[in-house]
């Protein structure tokens, strides 16, 4: 019986904790691979960060003035500004992702069935971004 208590317990907590295990990243061996798995690579300022009109308590909708394009697609020469789509729901979704306006940051991004970009804390960087310039043969910043 008292082998049993502990299981029990440990299953009830199991059981009201399953937001830790909605999101798993895959493992990644370094910023040459994980920029090759995205359409895009940049850094850029947060213009406005809002929620997505599509389900604005789960996902919003940032643009960001590119300050420093990496990895472009080919439509894109060199835009001024990109809006990616990405989780931001306190309470979960657990791949979530936030950014503040006037944030600076290293945005790694994919394209969805629906033509737009989309990131989340799985394509968050996970290196400095002299390793991604560096695994996309661009000179360092200083």
């Amino acid at each position: 019986m008292r082998r049993i208590v502990p299981i029990i317990a440990l299953l009830i907590a199991a059981a009201f904790h399953t937001g830790a295990l909605a999101c798993s990243c895959r493992p990644l061996a370094n910023a040459a691979e994980h920029a090759g798995q995205a359409d895009t690579v940049f850094r850029g300022r947060v213009l406005t960060s809002i929620p997505d009109p599509a389900d604005p308590e789960a996902f919003a909708v940032t643009t960001f003035e590119v300050t420093a394009p990496l990895k472009m697609l080919p439509r894109w020469s060199h835009p001024d500004t990109i809006t990616v789509r990405h989780a931001s729901r306190r309470e979960g979704p657990e791949c979530s992702i936030w950014y503040e306006d006037g944030q600076e940051a290293l945005v790694v991004a994919r394209i969805g069935g629906d033509g737009y970009l989309y990131t989340s804390s799985c394509d968050a960087p996970r290196w400095p971004e002299n390793d991604y310039r560096a695994a996309l043969f661009l000179a360092p910043v200083p």
